[in-house]
């Protein structure tokens, strides 16, 4: 467990482990570690990371999904960024892909885009209102997905736990939108602190699907991120969001409903062209040729579906 081989000392912090299934290898280990064990039903992510939260003590929240790992500093990188300064209220480090087997690989698409940059400009310091120059950096960097990379202050989602609970995917956008509408500063990191792995069930790997095209499966991961998005513009409907900070989730979800419309033939294909040319409202100089991609695409879409659906792919996610 790299959650428990850190440099941090052990006294400094809990560990939960919540799950839908018992097992006694790792019911073993859990208790030979110390750490709290969590056993519910089938749930959403959103209902599961809320049973975690409300049983946890400590002030800072740090994330790991089950299959990622942590370096072994990155407790304790986290714990000096949030013990001294108090309004930061976020926490976001860069990532290395590793496969099945634990080995290091290399990516391609927006996450090769994502880590490029995050080397080439370094770390950087975001909060509300948020500027144009800080939106292209959070958008080019992908400094609010995978929540193995992200560290929050627990009051933040306690205060917004009753959305985290409808949360059905992607809950690591909402942890960084919750801490902007709260007026905490981010703080964006750029080394390396956890390994994400990539395989063949993680459903957000859309760059290495074969030629049939994303299925069924990843439909209804496209369809519940959309809605965790038209649930955190409902939530800061109300607390005076920036606009350059809600521009950025018009966007991603802007982004992910022409996705799903035009996999799931959710919409004709005149719709889904106007549909294409909406998405000029949401755009930063990060997001300009994004857009006209999927622009491009979807024109083929009307030509060819079978074309425009493999240029509409490589447009939003390659």
């Amino acid at each position: 467990m790299s959650a428990s081989n850190q440099t941090l000392p052990r006294s400094k912090y809990e560990i939960i482990v919540i799950r839908n299934f018992r097992d006694e290898v790792i019911d073993d280990l859990i208790e030979k570690e110390g750490a709290v064990s969590i056993v519910e039903g089938d749930k959403t992510i959103g209902e599961y990371l809320s049973i975690a939260i409300e049983n946890s003590v400590g002030d800072v929240l740090v994330f790991l999904d089950d299959d990622d790992e942590l370096a072994t500093d990155k407790l304790e990188r986290v714990y000096s960024w949030f013990d001294r300064d108090q309004q930061i209220g976020y926490f976001h480090n860069d990532v290395r892909y590793i496969d099945e087997h634990g080995l290091q690989m290399n990516v391609r698409g927006f996450r090769k885009r994502w880590t490029d940059h995050m080397q080439k400009i370094g770390g950087f310091t975001v909060e509300e209102p948020l500027k144009v120059a800080d939106a292209n950096r959070l958008v080019r960097t992908g400094a609010y997905f995978n929540l193995s990379s992200i560290a929050i202050r627990r009051t933040i989602v306690l205060e917004r736990i009753d959305y985290l609970r409808r949360i059905e995917m992607s809950p690591d956008p909402f942890m960084f939108f919750s801490t902007l509408s709260s007026r905490c500063r981010c703080i964006i990191d750029p080394r390396e602190l956890t390994s994400r792995r990539v395989h063949d069930m993680n459903v957000s790997v859309f760059t290495h699907q074969p030629k049939s095209g994303i299925t069924a499966r990843q439909q209804d991961f496209l369809a519940k991120d959309l809605r965790c998005f038209e649930i955190m513009l409902r939530m800061n409907a109300t607390n005076g969001m920036s606009k350059n900070a809600r521009k950025i989730m018009l966007y991603e979800l802007w982004q992910r409903r022409m996705l799903l419309n035009i996999f799931s033939a959710g919409s004709s294909k005149p719709e889904i062209l106007v549909e294409s040319f909406k998405g000029s409202r949401y755009l930063f100089s990060a997001t300009f040729l994004p857009w006209l991609k999927v622009v491009a695409g979807s024109v083929i879409y009307g030509i060819s579906a079978k074309f425009g659906r493999i240029l509409f792919q490589r447009a939003t996610t390659g």
